[in-house]
C-alpha cells in the first residue's frame, strides 16, 4: 500500500513539474478501469456500483468510444448485482441506455421487478426516450 501511494505521489509530481503528460496517468480508460475494479472489489458498497455505472453513462453521453470496451464487464456486473439482489441492480435501465444494442443487458433489465416509485418510473421513461443521454433512438 505504501509503495502504491509513493508511486502515485511520484506520478503526480511528474505531471506537476511538466515531465509527463497527465493524460497518460489519468486517462479515461484508467478511470473506467479503476471504477470497475472498485465495484468488483467492494460488491457490498452501493456507492461503488453507482459510480461505475454512472461513469460509463457519462462517457456514453460525451461520445467516448472507450465506453464500448466496458460493455461486457458492465453486463457481468449487472448480472452479479441482480443475483445478489443489490439495490444498484435498479440501474439496469441506465445500462440499457448506455449499451442499447446489448440484448443480455436488455433482457436482465426487463426481468427486474418493477419499482412503483413515481420518480423512478419517470426516470426510466426519460431514459427510454433518450433524454438523459442524448442518445437518438
Amino acid at each position: 500500500m505504501r509503495a502504491r501511494a509513493a508511486r502515485c505521489l511520484v506520478a503526480q509530481s511528474f505531471v506537476h513539474e511538466g515531465r509527463t503528460d497527465g493524460t497518460r496517468i489519468y486517462g479515461e480508460r484508467n478511470i473506467y478501469g479503476w471504477m470497475q475494479r472498485l465495484a468488483v472489489a467492494c460488491p457490498d458498497n452501493e456507492a461503488a456500483q453507482f459510480m461505475y455505472v454512472t461513469a460509463l453513462a457519462k462517457g456514453r453521453r460525451c461520445g467516448s468510444p472507450i465506453v464500448d470496451e466496458f460493455e461486457q464487464p458492465a453486463s457481468e456486473r449487472l448480472r452479479s448485482l441482480i443475483a445478489e439482489r443489490r439495490h444498484a441492480a435498479n440501474l439496469a435501465p441506465l445500462l440499457v441506455a448506455t449499451f442499447p444494442e446489448n440484448t443480455a443487458i436488455r433482457e436482465m433489465a426487463a426481468a427486474q421487478p418493477a419499482l412503483h416509485d413515481p420518480a423512478y418510473q419517470a426516470w426510466k421513461a426519460r431514459l427510454a426516450a433518450g433524454a438523459l443521454l442524448n442518445v437518438a433512438r
